[in-house]
C-alpha cells in the first residue's frame, strides 16, 4: 500500500482498521490478509464463521486517519489576519502567510496541489474564510454494494 495510512479504527476494537484515502483508479481491488490463530500454541482457539464487513467513503472531504486533511476538502484560515505573504512551491500547492489580526503573530497555512486560492497578499481574511477552491463542486456519482 505504500505510503497509504493503515491504522486501528478504535484502540478498544483492534479488528476494525481503516486506511486510505485510496485513489481508486490505481487500487480498485486489496488483499486483506487473515492470520488464524495456531491451535497448537494457543489451546483456546476456536474456529467459527466470522463476518467480514467493508466500507468505503469516496470524495467529500476527506481525512487521513491521523486529522491531516487530503487534496479533496476545504482549506479555511487558521486565523483572522491579512494574507502578508503567498508561496508557490516547488512541487505545487502554496503557503500562504497570515498575519494574525490580535497580536501580530504569523501563521502560515499549506494548501496542497490542485487547488484554486480564492485570496491574495494584502488581502484581510477572517477565521475560517476558504482560502482555495472547494474541489468538491460539481459532485460524482457514488454507490453501494
Amino acid at each position: 500500500m505504500g505510503n497509504h495510512s493503515f491504522h486501528c479504527y478504535c484502540p478498544t476494537k483492534k479488528y476494525i482498521l481503516m486506511i486510505g484515502p485510496i485513489p481508486g483508479q490505481k487500487y480498485s481491488e486489496i488483499t486483506f490478509p487473515i492470520l488464524s490463530p495456531d491451535p497448537a500454541t494457543i489451546k483456546d482457539a476456536h474456529f467459527l464463521k466470522y463476518p467480514i464487513y467493508v466500507g468505503g467513503n469516496r470524495g467529500r472531504g476527506q481525512i487521513y486517519p491521523d486529522g491531516s486533511k487530503s487534496s479533496n476538502t476545504i482549506y479555511n484560515a487558521t486565523t483572522a489576519g491579512i494574507v502578508s505573504k503567498i508561496i508557490l512551491k516547488e512541487k505545487g500547492g502554496y503557503e500562504i502567510t497570515i498575519a494574525d489580526a490580535s497580536d501580530g503573530h504569523q501563521v502560515v497555512d499549506i494548501i496542497p496541489p490542485g487547488l484554486e486560492l480564492l485570496v491574495s497578499e494584502g488581502e484581510s481574511i477572517k477565521l475560517g474564510q476558504p482560502l482555495a477552491s472547494n474541489p468538491n463542486v460539481g459532485g460524482f456519482g457514488q454507490g453501494d454494494a
